[in-house]
């Protein structure tokens, strides 16, 4: 269970291309405009609000993202080798996240300069309200620190989820002292978190509270990073309960795991007679949210179980295209949506939207093997590097700490 576990790597892959083609959807009105289902064609309808959302499950797959992190971070510290110090963790998580998010966010503010001549006719709010704000002293600035609080939307739509990211990831140490220390503990504190949550953000909204940040956010996704450490903590045992599994109960739980992974957009349905306060509650996404990781939960337990026995599902996931998507995974996350607005931005008017988002697609997965190649993998190697250095000075200082013992002739 200490190897690299590249199945974990596939389904970010298939995450992030999810992510890519909620994106493409969203440029259409079609889609960002529909209320609901009354007047909808049959497609936008079954695409919409029922379980086949979960092929392109935007805000679904960040939730994936975070579990994965905080299953993934975990392993640092509960696998077999020994824990890295705080300051070589920090310093690898920065060079995993921040050169990437800033080529990534620098860009943004450049390209907005470059193509922004206004609105885009013939395409929805959504796709129009990024690149609206002007490039200024302070928003280079706070795209430079990253973890402060500011319009992080407003020229990536997807550095929302690296900031909160990068914010948890620092702090994530403590996480697994909590896990180790304080197990139960653990257990209570996704819910306190969002429960405090909720309750600022619904105080914020009646105007009992004034605050202009999202730290209370960075709280409560917390909270999966949480449940990733304790899956992570748990592997051999959840290994062990999935493989002893009948199948019919497996597939049982995959089914129920894709209805809860696509629960916002069909429960409660749209257009449904209101329900009084169970309604309003499943429709809080931050309540839809944890149904989505219960479903993210049992995805990541089937994968570790098939990687333990080579299963079917192992050797799927372990086709060089899945491979090869979770290898780029991070850099196409972080560049399509530029490449979506440069690319409807120059020719929407002139081609057919289809064949416009289709140069996109391939224009993100080539821009996202660039980085890949260019910028991720330098930096990973790097980290690498500085590890497998304080792993030789550890072994060193340990050796200088050997007494020889003197035999007698």
């Amino acid at each position: 269970m200490n190897k690299r576990l590249h199945e974990l790597d596939s389904l970010r892959g298939v995450a992030a291309f999810t992510v890519m083609l909620s994106h493409l959807a969203l440029v259409f009105p079609l889609i960002w405009n529909t209320a609901g289902p009354t007047g909808a064609a049959w497609w936008v309808k079954l695409i919409m609000f029922s379980p086949l959302r979960v092929a392109w499950a935007g805000h679904e797959a960040v939730i994936f993202f975070f579990m994965l992190s905080g299953f993934v971070l975990a392993l640092l510290f509960f696998g077999s080798g020994e824990a890295p110090p705080y300051r070589l963790y920090v310093i690898k998580r920065i060079l995993r996240i921040y050169p990437p998010y800033l080529v990534a966010a620098l860009s943004a503010l450049v390209l907005r300069e470059i193509f922004f001549k206004g609105p885009v006719p013939f395409v929805s709010s959504w796709f129009n309200q990024s690149w609206q704000s002007p490039v200024t002293s302070d928003v280079i600035t706070d795209h430079l620190v990253m973890i402060g609080s500011f319009k992080n939307c407003d020229f990536n739509p997807v550095l929302w989820s690296l900031v909160h990211e990068m914010r948890i990831s620092i702090i994530f140490p403590l996480i697994v002292w909590v896990l180790v220390k304080h197990e139960r503990l653990s257990l209570v504190l996704p819910a306190v978190f969002t429960f405090v949550y909720w309750l600022t953000t619904s105080l914020k909204f009646h105007g009992h509270l004034a605050f202009d940040h999202d730290y209370f956010d960075t709280l409560h996704y917390t909270g999966f990073f949480i449940v990733g450490g304790f899956l992570a903590k748990h592997r051999n045992r959840v290994v062990q309960m999935a493989q002893q599994m009948p199948k019919n109960l497996k597939w049982l739980l995959l089914a129920g795991a894709i209805l809860a992974y696509s629960n916002a957009f069909w429960l409660p349905y749209y257009g449904t007679p209101q329900l009084g306060l169970i309604a309003s509650t499943l429709r809080k996404f931050w309540f839809q949210e944890w149904i989505t990781a219960a479903g993210v939960l049992v995805f990541i337990s089937f994968a570790l179980s098939s990687s333990a026995s080579s299963g079917r599902l192992s050797r799927v996931l372990a086709a060089k295209p899945l491979l090869f998507l979770g290898s780029i995974s991070y850099s196409l996350y972080l560049f399509h949506a530029l490449v979506f607005k440069v690319v409807v931005t120059t020719w929407g008017q002139s081609l057919p939207m289809a064949a416009v988002l289709g140069i996109g697609v391939v224009l993100s997965l080539v821009i996202a093997t660039l980085s890949w190649r260019y910028i991720e993998g330098p930096c990973i190697h790097l980290g690498k590097v500085i590890t497998k250095r304080w792993h030789q000075k550890q072994t060193a200082a340990t050796a200088q700490r050997v007494i020889p013992i003197a035999l007698d002739p």
